[in-house]
């Protein structure tokens, strides 16, 4: 089976005159946005550093081995795979900008994002939740907010590449993998009438979905033919709220909800390996999460969120690894926060937990170490 550091080797030699910007290399772009490049990608859209060049700065930093560690959901091999692309011609000279990334503990917003030029096209590429428990309970979130911290910061980066590129004449490009395939379509959704005509195509890898109602709204409608949707047949994350129809469902080597990972996706030539339908577990979590949050209205939703949150940052911990380390104390503190929820809370955390762990089979520590709940 073959993934993103197959096509390195089959298209790397290739420029993007000879063979055309593809899913394939939207796909690599997204897994970029993982790295943190701090101090190496300049913050402004018009200064800019080759994919190379960024590459050396990225090896020669002190804290090079702790940086290419992004957490439990996220590949060890995301900062080999941006190494392996500064190699080859098709990536090498390609300029990147506007590095930026927020977490804010406070307003629960995690967001980063980054521009890579390909000739004349900005691609815009939102990064997707990272370790951090902020940057998850943002994205339970979803479930209670009209619009989270990161849709709010998502419009502003876009309209200020977009200020820069109506200058220069060029289109732009958005991408995203998970919360950032869901950044991805609503910020070209959102976008004034001006700046819609300079997106070219909109690219969703397995990014969580929206309401019904939102794909009946004018403003989506104007961009919908340029949004590609993809999805692993395992899919989890794409399975929060609702599609529509015209998506691509990928093939993957690994099992249940790391299926989620990009590097894992099956690839032949320039273009995805296609399965006929997701799998059934995929199918039974997408009704059984969208039952359970239409049954509750949104204060209740928000209610909980907090609540569940409540009990993970009583532990202590900033991310899932730091839950990872010394277990059973994390597991004590949390369970002594849960313990103080009155009953009907508990019960509903414990059906949004039981469901987690038997449709998903999750192994992240955060759900992990709700053990007691069972």
């Amino acid at each position: 089976m073959s993934n993103l550091s197959d096509y390195l080797e089959w298209r790397g030699d290739l420029s993007f005159e000879q063979s055309p910007f593809n899913k394939c290399d939207a796909l690599l772009f997204s897994l970029v946005s993982y790295i943190d490049f701090k101090e190496i990608v300049p913050e402004s859209v018009s200064e800019k550093i080759k994919w190379s060049s960024a590459a050396e700065k990225l090896t020669a930093l002190s804290d090079f081995e702790q940086r290419k560690q992004l957490g439990q959901m996220i590949n060890d091999n995301t900062v080999d795979i941006f190494l392996k692309a500064s190699r080859y011609p098709r990536f090498n000279n390609l300029f990147i900008s506007k590095y930026e990334a927020i977490l804010d503990e406070e307003k629960k917003e995690q967001f980063s994002a980054v521009t890579i030029d390909v000739g004349k096209t900005a691609c815009v590429v939102f990064r997707g939740t990272d370790d951090t428990l902020v940057g998850w309970h943002e994205d339970f979130n979803l479930v209670n907010l009209d619009a989270i911290p990161s849709q709010v910061d998502a419009d502003r980066y876009f309209s200020e590449v977009c200020a820069y590129q109506k200058k220069s004449r060029g289109n732009i490009v958005i991408i995203g993998h998970s919360k950032g395939g869901h950044l991805a379509v609503d910020t070209a959704k959102r976008a004034e009438k001006s700046y819609k005509k300079l997106i070219q195509d909109v690219y969703n890898f397995d990014g969580p979905g929206f309401p019904k109602e939102y794909f009946e709204q004018r403003e989506y409608l104007a961009v919908a033919p340029k949004i590609h949707s993809f999805y692993p047949e395992f899919s989890i994350v794409g399975m929060i709220f609702e599609h529509t129809d015209g998506y691509e469902i990928v093939k993957s080597s690994e099992l249940a909800v790391m299926q989620h990972d990009p590097l894992s996706w099956q690839i032949k030539a320039a273009s995805f390996e296609n399965a006929d339908s997701f799998r059934d577990e995929s199918i039974f979590f997408y009704n059984a999460l969208n039952g359970w949050i239409a049954r509750l209205d949104t204060e209740q939703r928000k209610s909980l969120v907090e609540s569940l949150f409540s009990v993970l940052y009583a532990s202590g911990a900033k991310t899932n690894t730091d839950l990872d380390h010394d277990k059973l104390s994390n597991m004590r503190r949390m369970l002594s926060a849960y313990m103080e929820l009155d009953s009907d809370t508990k019960v509903e955390i414990h059906k949004i937990i039981m469901l987690l762990k038997q449709s998903v089979k999750v192994t992240l520590p955060m759900f992990n170490l709700f053990s007691f709940a069972d």
